[in-house]
């Protein structure tokens, strides 16, 4: 008696929580979702916000979304929540253990070469096993660089399905004392899933004490490689000689004159520039539909159009400049804005005056929101509905021909179906379903061929379904 009394409590409770939560939804009909939804995206670039009352919404119509079959609308903004709160560095989707589980172990394989890190003898056996480098100084800085520009060495070992690039940073002109460093794989012959093909990028960052075994590193304080890498590997742009003129300690940081893909100096320094550029541009744009989906999710989004970055980055031999891809939705990928700003380098061969750029930036924020604001809504909740309920028509037809069976077409409506349901067993779905989508009798009833006002008693339901066939 005491569990029943339990069970029964426990039950009005949940009916309750559910009737409060139907009088607290601000929607009737799928109409009044897109609308709805229409009145967040208007609170773009107050994201955080938009996320928050998006979230009281969806839990609280539950049962209207049900009702409707309209779940699927809702996809962008699912999508949104989905980048705002993922914090991992090499994915907006998956934390950075799943990512790690989810790499073919074949693809990230570091070379028995450099399972210490770059080894004393490395630029013998590196020309012995034909692998090409490149020694410059760049404008970026980790976090902590206090500002003083770091050498980097990069680092390409071809392969016939992966080609692996690795880039090694160092305060010194010696590849083999650097503390860390960062991978991409490049998954050459990875046929992609469907229509979407294309080589797939990899990432990994490891820790590198010299002379150890080198691991994987705890890069959770840094940020996202996808900010920076939406097309793969990047070109290398070295600093210009007069900006490298910083030493630390004993050591002065290289010039672009000093070291090259093959360890000469002088006039074949830019030469071999150009021909490690060539490979890293050489992929087209990337395959992300593992790990990082969002190329498919901003379909149609394309940022830059009015300053002429499309004119590049068009999807076809380069990646588009992909929208919220950070945990800070407010912000375009920092990628986007260091090329500009930080580290002017696009648009390319221009000499833009600072101001000029600060300006290209505000226009491609501007389309950033505008762009946003209508991708979240590109998804129609009324049309979805109205789709479910054609669908819903047509799958049962058969069974609405049988309940109207011996009356004429013109006849037939809603009225009629509930005057029928108080005299014949009519399942409930067939009769909900009708009473919610005001179904257009004609469409579903009316045989290819049959005249207006017929009379629905010939053909029997399986002659039916034999002439549909």
């Amino acid at each position: 008696m005491k569990s029943s009394f339990i069970l029964l409590f426990v039950f009005l409770i949940v009916m309750s929580f559910r009737a409060f939560a139907d009088q607290t939804c601000p929607v009737k009909g799928p109409g009044q979702v897109d609308s709805y939804l229409a009145s967040l995206a208007d609170k773009v670039p107050d994201f955080e916000k938009i996320l928050t009352e998006y979230d009281s919404f969806k839990k609280n119509c539950q049962a209207l979304l049900k009702k409707h079959t309209i779940e699927n609308c809702l996809g962008n903004f699912d999508y949104l929540k989905r980048l705002g709160t993922q914090k991992g560095i090499y994915s907006p989707l998956v934390s950075d253990q799943e990512y790690l589980n989810s790499q073919p172990k074949d693809v990230v394989a570091l070379p028995p070469e450099l399972l210490r890190g770059v080894p004393k003898n490395w630029e013998k056996l590196f020309r012995e096993k034909n692998w090409q480098w490149h020694f410059f100084s760049s404008h970026e800085r980790r976090k902590g660089d206090k500002g003083i520009l770091k050498n980097r060495f990069v680092l390409r070992v071809p392969g016939e399905k992966v080609d692996g690039y690795y880039l090694f940073v160092t305060a010194t002109n010696e590849p083999t004392e650097s503390e860390a460093f960062q991978a991409i794989f490049v998954e050459k012959k990875y046929a992609g899933q469907g229509k979407n093909q294309g080589p797939r990028i990899h990432f990994r960052t490891f820790s590198n004490d010299p002379g150890k075994k080198v691991s994987l590193h705890d890069h959770s304080g840094g940020g996202r490689c996808l900010e920076c890498h939406q097309n793969g590997p990047r070109e290398i742009i070295p600093v210009k000689d007069q900006i490298q003129q910083h030493h630390l300690g004993k050591n002065t940081l290289v010039t672009d004159n000093q070291f090259s893909s093959g360890g000469k100096s002088g006039s074949g320094v830019e030469r071999d520039r150009k021909k490690m550029n060539e490979y890293l541009s050489s992929y087209g744009p990337p395959n992300w539909d593992t790990f990082f989906p969002a190329t498919g999710h901003f379909k149609g989004v394309q940022l830059g159009k009015t300053v002429g970055c499309v004119d590049c980055h068009q999807g076809e031999t380069r990646g588009r400049l992909l929208p919220a891809i950070a945990g800070d939705l407010r912000n375009l990928p920092h990628g986007i804005e260091d090329k500009i700003i930080r580290h002017p380098t696009m648009p390319p061969e221009t000499d833009l005056l600072p101001d000029e750029r600060i300006d290209i930036m505000k226009e491609i924020t501007k389309e950033y929101y505008g762009e946003m604001k209508k991708w979240l809504t590109a998804k129609k909740c009324q049309h979805e509905a109205q789709q479910s309920c054609e669908n819903f028509g047509m799958v049962n037809r058969l069974q609405y021909r049988e309940i109207f069976k011996g009356h004429p077409l013109s006849k037939i409506n809603l009225k009629l179906l509930k005057q029928l349901s108080s005299k014949i067993t009519i399942a409930s779905d067939l009769l909900s379903k009708a009473e919610l989508c005001q179904f257009n009798w004609g469409s579903i009833l009316r045989q290819p061929r049959q005249q207006k006002n017929s009379n629905l008693e010939a053909p029997q339901p399986a002659e039916a379904a034999n002439k549909e066939e």
